[in-house]
């Protein structure tokens, strides 16, 4: 015998209790799912983007830099287009669209959420490694355009010592008349972003992504963003106004650094030093990207699953067509709890609806 919950009398209290909820319980679903799925693509868009502006400069960099960089940008993209048209797709049912329309919504957020799941993975797949230096993957000697660049420049580089470091190649030495004595200053600056570290035969090289043509170029001062540069040549996306940006972006960071700890005692100066370091382990690397990225990819798909499953029942249903028995059912069960048992509420006695 199979027993209907919703059918037999011992489950009810009396049978002036409100109707089978089956319906409502699919709202709810449905309300889950999306609040589920609404948090987790804002929040996903504001880690990424977080990530995205930590490290603007990447994106010129080349090989994993450049495509993280790149990925980066897309899943914010992708992410900002499926929250606006999920909530389109949600008004659609809210407002009682045609189906057609709410269909066509739904296709659409369903593409636009499989891109934005698409890339992510694509983005797990290659930063599994963490920040780790894989020399199958960071061996850029291999591709002709960074090969040339190098044996052009920094000849004899990948047979120097594991861990040289080829500081930038300065074309043609400057005059007294245009450079300032003082250059040394802005040039020892920290410029992580704008190195390209590599493999080869198992050893570790950087090396500077431009070579700047002095003969072309106007160096004045200590300030880089009065500097005027030319590049003889870069590799990824560098060029000469990018890295003055970045030349021009570390010196004030620096500067705004200095300034900060001058006052500051050797102890106070170590702690704001470590909370510097833990968000850019713990946000800004790659080990970070992963980690993150996976609950967010995780939760994006728990969301996305819940809220198929109940749009597809509620089209199936269709509890808030008016015209239909689901939705007089509602419509009866909410008002018979105000009006009490055996009261009409728009002609519909409670009494006389047929229980699911």
């Amino acid at each position: 015998m199979v027993l209907n919950f919703c059918e037999d009398d011992r489950f009810h209290l009396s049978r002036k209790m409100p109707i089978c909820p089956w319906p409502h319980l699919i709202v709810f679903v449905f309300g889950s799912g999306a609040t589920l799925l609404s948090v987790s693509l804002v929040g996903m868009i504001a880690y990424n983007g977080k990530y995205g502006d930590d490290n603007k400069f990447k994106i010129y960099g080349y090989g994993m830099n450049q495509k993280i960089s790149k990925i980066n940008i897309a899943i914010v993209s992708c992410g900002v287009f499926t929250v606006v048209l999920l909530g389109i797709s949600i008004s659609f049912d809210i407002k009682h669209y045609p189906k057609v329309a709410s269909l066509v919504m739904w296709i659409l957020t369903f593409l636009c959420f499989l891109g934005t799941i698409i890339l992510q993975i694509f983005a797990l797949s290659l930063t599994k490694y963490g920040d780790a230096i894989i020399p199958s993957i960071y061996d850029y000697y291999k591709d002709n355009e960074f090969k040339n660049y190098i044996d052009t420049y920094y000849p004899g580089l990948q047979t120097k010592a594991n861990g040289t470091v080829a500081e930038i190649a300065w074309m043609d030495n400057p005059t007294t008349e245009i450079y300032n004595v003082t250059y040394n200053l802005p040039i020892t600056l920290d410029l992580p972003d704008f190195y390209v570290t590599f493999v080869h035969n198992k050893n570790f090289y950087s090396v500077a992504s431009c070579v700047i043509n002095w003969n072309s170029s106007t160096v004045i001062g200590v300030d880089p963003c009065n500097f005027d540069l030319h590049a003889s040549e870069c590799i990824g996306g560098w060029n000469s106004k990018n890295f003055k940006n970045y030349w021009c972006y570390a010196f004030r960071i620096n500067r705004t650094y200095s300034q900060k700890v001058a006052e500051m005692t050797e102890n106070e100066k170590l702690k704001y030093d470590a909370e510097k370091n833990r968000q850019k382990i713990n946000v800004d690397s790659f080990s970070a990207f992963y980690e993150i990225n996976s609950i967010f990819l995780g939760l994006n798909c728990a969301g996305f699953f819940i809220v198929m499953l109940a749009q597809i029942l509620l089209m199936i249903i269709n509890p808030f067509d008016k015209v239909t028995k689901q939705y007089k059912i509602i419509e009866a069960s909410g008002r018979g709890s105000q009006s009490g048992s055996g009261k009409k509420s728009n002609g519909i006695p409670l009494s006389d609806v047929d229980v699911v």
